[in-house]
């Protein structure tokens, strides 16, 4: 009988410490022409939104995909652009500005452009050095309310599409440590019937 409730015990700790990974994907369709008249693009993201998200949920990576369409190059100024995650984080005690920090740099767009970043990234810092880390795509103390922006620093492109896919981890429910801790105290009460 000792095997049989170590056994339980065992997967009782199991389940406490599982934990699932779900991912939530976001897709928005700015369908916008940057050139010299609109040389950005905004879009706010709120994935509080989606089924199943929740303040509990730690977030492991972020991918963020780009689509684009119709780049020409002008004369003496390639099609280059940058992309960046921005607020409303909260400002850097001592500024007034929120942080911002780049997904693609300076970069010559393609029909499709991704990146994936996870915690932490060393590669994707604001202004003033700091790190990205997942967790930070927060605002106003809401996870998962951010903004990104794509600019254009040179020729013309279209940007199609943004897909944002956030891959989070929670905790199993709990009722699998309930179950697992009252098939344990079954066991031990029988085990104890049979010692006296």
């Amino acid at each position: 009988m000792k095997p049989i409730l170590l056994s339980t015990l065992a997967l009782c700790l199991a389940a406490g410490t599982a934990r699932a990974s779900t991912i939530y994907t976001l897709t928005q369709t700015p369908d916008v022409t940057l050139n010299s008249g609109s040389a950005t693009a905004e879009e706010a993201w709120d994935f509080a939104v989606l089924p199943g998200w929740n303040q509990d949920l730690t977030i492991e990576s972020v991918t963020v995909t780009e689509t684009f369409s119709h780049i020409t190059n002008e004369v003496l100024s390639p099609a280059n652009f940058q992309s960046t995650i921005i607020g409303p984080y909260t400002p850097t005690p001592g500024t007034s500005q929120n942080e911002t920090y780049f997904i693609f740099s300076a970069k010559a767009p393609t029909a499709t452009e991704t990146v994936t970043f996870s915690a932490p990234y060393p590669c994707c810092t604001d202004s003033k050095g700091a790190v990205f880390s997942p967790a930070q795509i927060t605002g106003g103390g809401v996870l998962g309310l951010f903004d990104t922006r794509v600019a254009r620093n040179g020729g013309s492109f279209e940007l199609d599409s943004i897909t944002i896919a956030i891959n989070t981890e929670t905790p199993e429910p709990a009722s699998l440590v309930l179950m697992g801790l009252g098939l344990a105290g079954i066991l031990a009460a029988g085990l104890r019937r049979r010692t006296w």
